[in-house]
């Protein structure tokens, strides 16, 4: 057995990769300490922007309301957040009314986003395929 460590950045994310499977949606949802459906209602961003560059976002927090847990027990409301120079945390730019697959884990006293490939507009093969990695 090996290991392939793989690490993914881009100027609203970073995500960090270990796969030692063929499966790693699966394997994702195993290291999450949660995973749901849900749709971003409210969206909350600080951003930069240096002359001639792209905006940055630095923190985005987003409340959810819970659609389905394929993971962890939550609350029917959820607030995520994504921060730079945290390790592994996505900045996922949540558009509300949008649902959305979304893996997180706990860090300190919140819940923060991680796996950011994993994290897109839920429709039906998203979902399909969350359920059955989470199975």
């Amino acid at each position: 057995m090996f290991a392939v460590l793989l690490v993914a950045a881009n100027a609203s994310s970073t995500s960090c990769w270990v796969f030692i499977s063929d499966d790693p949606l699966r394997e994702a949802i195993q290291h999450s300490d949660l995973v749901f459906i849900g749709e971003a209602v409210t969206s909350r961003k600080t951003t930069i922007r240096h002359k001639d560059s792209e905006e940055f976002i630095v923190q985005i927090d987003t409340t959810f309301v819970m659609e389905e847990s394929l993971k962890g027990q939550v609350e029917s409301t959820i607030l995520i957040s994504g921060e730079s120079g945290k390790p592994c945390q996505c900045r996922y730019d949540f558009e509300p009314g949008v649902s959305y697959l979304v893996l997180a884990s706990r860090s300190d006293d919140s819940l923060v986003t991680k796996y950011c490939r994993f994290i897109k507009p839920a429709d039906e093969d998203v979902v399909s395929d969350a359920r059955n990695s989470a199975g």
